[in-house]
């Protein structure tokens, strides 16, 4: 098994490390991350600048190369100029902190994952659900699981498998749900303060929670102690919606 790791905390981030070390055991890996941090980056590419001659880093007794792009571009990069075969997969994380309900649509960790997908790369996207925890232990130990579960009955549907680990001991951890996208969202709010010598600046400030956690979600599972996994895919079109616009194909419009 092939597996190619990325993320976007940068490449000196603890849970990478810790989380190329864990799929070492079950695969040939390869890592390209960012030099820098990108969270909220999405699946942003560096398309009006240039990137510069990837620096390699020593984490472990794989190739790891830092590239100064986002995640996505660290994905493209790799899969152009590090690895001669296809990986059998594509991992991003262990992000810090939760990537689950708006926060995915946002998060550079789900997008190097989903340049993964784009790519026909069965991918995951892995994230310890604290900001300040350090145990990514149990979600490195619980993506190599899932790997070769996933790899049980041969190729696993190309999509993006987004895990979210609650950050509790592995005795701990009640077990696992496969969930779907919870509802909250970021308020449109930007706190303004000021800097050192005078100047103002911006800090987003701010997010809903719904006011009952949805049955099935990603926020219901973590709130409950288990391991959250939500398949998310390329393919955004809303079938039902277009199934409806159809009908009105054949109306005059101009």
């Amino acid at each position: 098994m092939k597996i190619l790791i990325t993320n976007d905390d940068g490449i000196e981030a603890r849970g990478l490390k810790v989380l190329a070390d864990a799929l070492s055991s079950v695969g040939e890996v390869f890592v390209c991350a960012p030099l820098h941090e990108k969270s909220g980056s999405g699946q942003s590419l560096t398309i009006h600048g240039v990137i510069r001659e990837p620096e390699r880093f020593d984490i472990g007794p794989f190739p790891a190369l830092a590239l100064d792009g986002t995640p996505a571009d660290c994905v493209k990069f790799a899969l152009d100029r590090l690895i001669k075969e296809r990986p059998d997969f594509v991992v991003s994380g262990i992000n810090r902190g939760p990537n689950n309900a708006a926060n995915i649509l946002y998060s550079g960790t789900v997008g190097g994952a989903m340049e993964g997908a784009a790519n026909g790369i069965p991918s995951v996207a892995v994230s310890l659900a604290e900001y300040h925890c350090q145990n990514y232990g149990p979600a490195a130990d619980f993506t190599c699981e899932l790997l070769l579960r996933l790899s049980e009955k041969g190729r696993p549907e190309t999509a993006v498998y987004n895990v979210n680990v609650p950050p509790l001991s592995r005795d701990m951890i009640k077990g696992v749900k496969f969930t779907s996208m919870s509802a909250w969202q970021y308020l449109p709010s930007y706190e303004k303060r000021e800097d050192p010598f005078g100047k103002g600046y911006y800090w987003i400030a701010g997010f809903s929670r719904p006011d009952s956690v949805p049955e099935g979600s990603d926020d219901e599972a973590l709130l409950n102690g288990y391991i959250s996994v939500s398949p998310l895919k390329v393919d955004r079109t809303d079938y039902g919606i277009l199934a409806g616009l159809k009908a009105m194909e054949d109306k005059p419009w101009l």
